[in-house]
């Protein structure tokens, strides 16, 4: 399955002329999004600052796998994980290692792959398993079993997906083509050749009715096409340009920015989302910074890319002589 995720790095992107109804074109000195209905937005848009956390360049690789924790990647070539502080919470040791969920992740040491809890320790499969993010009675009967997300998982048997609760019990038909993860009781779903232009997606809750009514979704110039999962109730979606709508389905922003989002995920207590601009004519040349929801500029462009978040951090990156410098960024008012 094509799976939909809240983020996906954005892929090579160039402006269109022509847009869909559900975005709007980006005008020439425009900066604000045209305002769309919201309720509860930051009043408090001055310009936010920030610090390095990790420097860029200290660590040959990194990223989050936990709220406040990062693995890193050093001379020794293996893993280890830090938090904010920089204190080391587990030794530099594994070949790789996945996010934690549930308190357990997914490492490889040794070319084998194993669990750990939150302390280091292994644990066995059955212990993992007993977690919830697997249902191992429901596996054998479908081609394909995802992870539980607010008590239900997406599964596919015969290319058609659907939905079990934790007793593997169907709580939704499986009767799409494809389906995403509940968030906030709201789960995407695709039904293909749904009219004569093509695919489209609906969202549904938990008893499978229709929450947000099948719209053709869709993406050009390179773009991948985003159904989202909500977070505080707004969701990433594709129409055209990358646009955000609310839990009953109405534009929040259209696209109407200086700024193109280049990461799904808003942070509504600092009312940010990671962005870009282009600063020649040419629009070859971006510089990455943080957009608000009306895509004001909330903390200026000046990183080469700027990607993934978790609460007030962001993983920066700037190019020196042609080589990428990874850092970590803490943002705050």
């Amino acid at each position: 399955m094509k799976r939909i995720t809240i983020f996906r790095i954005i892929g090579v992107i160039a402006i269109s002329a022509v847009l869909l109804s559900g975005c709007s074109t980006v005008e020439s000195g425009s900066t604000y999004a045209v305002d769309q209905v919201i309720t509860q937005l930051p009043t408090n848009n001055d310009e936010l600052k920030w610090k390095w956390v990790v420097e860029a360049g200290d660590y040959a690789d990194l990223f989050f796998v936990d709220e406040d924790w990062i693995a890193v990647k050093g001379s020794s070539g293996k893993y280890k994980v830090i938090d904010t502080n920089g204190e080391t919470v587990l030794a530099d040791e594994y070949d790789s290692i996945g996010r934690f969920y549930d308190g357990v992740a997914v490492v490889s040491m040794d070319g084998k792959l194993s669990y750990i809890d939150k302390k280091g320790n292994s644990i066995t499969k059955e212990r993992y398993l007993s977690t919830g993010r697997f249902s191992d009675s429901a596996g054998p009967q479908y081609d394909q079993v995802e992870d539980f997300h607010e008590g239900y998982a997406a599964v596919m048997k015969n290319n058609k997906w659907g939905f079990i609760d934790t007793e593997g019990q169907v709580s939704v038909e499986l009767k799409y083509d494809d389906a995403g993860n509940f968030s906030e009781g709201k789960a995407a779903v695709k039904v293909s050749d749904y009219t004569e232009d093509g695919d489209a997606w609906a969202y549904i809750d938990y008893g499978g009715n229709i929450a947000i009514d099948f719209y053709p979704y869709n993406a050009t110039e390179g773009r991948m096409i985003e159904v989202g999962e909500f977070k505080d109730g707004l969701a990433f979606v594709s129409k055209d340009l990358y646009c955000i709508i609310d839990s009953e389905g109405n534009n929040v922003f259209t696209g109407d920015s200086a700024f193109f989002i280049s990461a799904f995920y808003y942070d509504k207590h600092l009312n940010v989302i990671p962005g870009y601009i282009f600063t020649d004519e040419s629009m070859k040349v971006r510089k990455y910074g943080l957009m608000g929801l009306h895509g004001e500029q909330r903390l200026a462009p000046s990183f080469d890319f700027l990607g993934e978040m978790n609460g007030p951090y962001a993983i920066v990156i700037n190019v020196e002589n042609g080589v990428d410098k990874k850092g970590i960024i803490e943002i705050y008012k």
